[in-house]
């Protein structure tokens, strides 16, 4: 299930129809399944693109939306898959016995696996995210000067 943020920023460069906006990180930013989409600023600031369908230039005030998955689907997917993957490999490893060593077959079949989940939870993503639009920052309003 994905909840709707919405969060204040500044527009500090445009590129096309997107702009990077500097937004100040929130107590939020820890737990967020969307931590990829924007690139750290120092420690209280940090900035990502977002759709600039409504015109924003820089130097302005801006409202983001977007939206996020939950938190226990997102720790679920990032920690407990991987875990199994390692765990699965690692039992395949021991059974077919590589190297004449059930134990080192055992790690590197189940670092494998568990490399190999991380590439595919990452190709779900992009191709999840990338097709949902509703995920993507948006820039949904420019605030007036007693807004900000």
């Amino acid at each position: 299930m994905s909840r709707e943020r919405s969060e204040l920023g500044e527009v500090v460069s445009l590129q096309g129809r997107t702009a990077r906006v500097k937004m100040k990180r929130s107590s939020q930013c820890s737990s967020c399944s969307c931590a990829g989409l924007c690139s750290p600023f120092g420690k209280e600031w940090m900035v990502l693109t977002a759709m600039n369908d409504v015109g924003a230039a820089i130097g302005q005030k801006v409202r983001i939306r977007y939206n996020v998955e939950g938190e226990v689907k997102a720790s679920f997917i990032l920690y407990i898959i991987p875990m199994i993957a390692l765990l699965i490999g690692a039992g395949v490893g021991t059974c077919i016995g590589l190297f004449n060593n059930p134990d080192f077959s055992a790690v590197v079949v189940g670092l494998s696996f568990m490399t190999i989940s991380f590439l595919l939870i990452k190709k779900y993503a992009a191709w999840k995210y990338d097709r949902e639009k509703t995920y993507h920052p948006m820039i949904t309003e420019i605030l007036s000067d007693h807004e900000k």
